[in-house]
Formats: structure tokens, C-alpha cells, sequence
């Protein structure tokens, strides 16, 4: 990831050695492995590991500035002593996960 543009003589996507321009976006926080934001300005993409649900671009540039979010993710379990696969013993466990930078 680069600020700037590069000059067109370092960009190809067929001569071996050159760069290949592979996404440009407006803004982007890389906050740490596996959870970031990208705003391509007609769409967004984000990412946060271990957590399954919606985030806001302001929760990324909270954890980009040191921030921590707590996050609540709900894991189904079964209960399998007797060895049963129907829905009956499914219980809700809850759990929190910390994002820290």
C-alpha cells in the first residue's frame, strides 16, 4: 500500500518485476492481521476476526486510535452424552471478545 501514484514505467500486470495495481480505495485502516476497513467510495469491505457481525467505520477508526471494543458473539453448542444430532440440546453461550490494537 502506497500514499501516492506510481509512475506507469513500475505498473504491469504481465511483465515480471513490475507492480500490478490491484485496488484502489479513498480511505482504509489496517488496524491489526485480519481486521481492517477499506472505502473503495461506491462500497465498503471490512473485516474484524472471530467476530461475525456489522461494524461501523467509526468502531475501525476508534481501534485505529487506540480504542478498545468489546464484542458480544453468540456460539451454538450441542449437547452430544447421549449422542444426539436434533436441535434439542442446543444451548446459547455467550462470549466476549476484546479488539485491541
Amino acid at each position: 500500500m502506497i500514499s501516492g501514484q506510481l509512475p506507469e514505467e513500475y505498473i504491469s500486470s504481465t511483465v515480471l518485476g513490475k507492480m500490478k495495481l490491484e485496488h484502489q480505495f479513498k480511505e482504509a485502516f489496517f488496524v491489526m492481521p485480519k481486521v481492517y476497513y477499506l472505502d473503495y467510495g461506491d462500497s465498503q469491505v471490512y473485516k474484524c476476526k472471530g467476530f461475525p457481525g456489522d461494524l461501523t467505520r467509526a468502531d475501525f477508526e476508534g481501534l485505529y486510535n487506540g480504542e478498545t471494543l468489546d464484542l458480544k458473539v453468540t456460539k451454538w453448542s450441542k449437547d452430544r452424552v447421549e449422542g444426539k444430532q436434533n436441535r434439542e440440546g442446543d444451548k446459547e453461550v455467550g462470549r466476549v471478545i476484546k479488539v485491541t490494537p
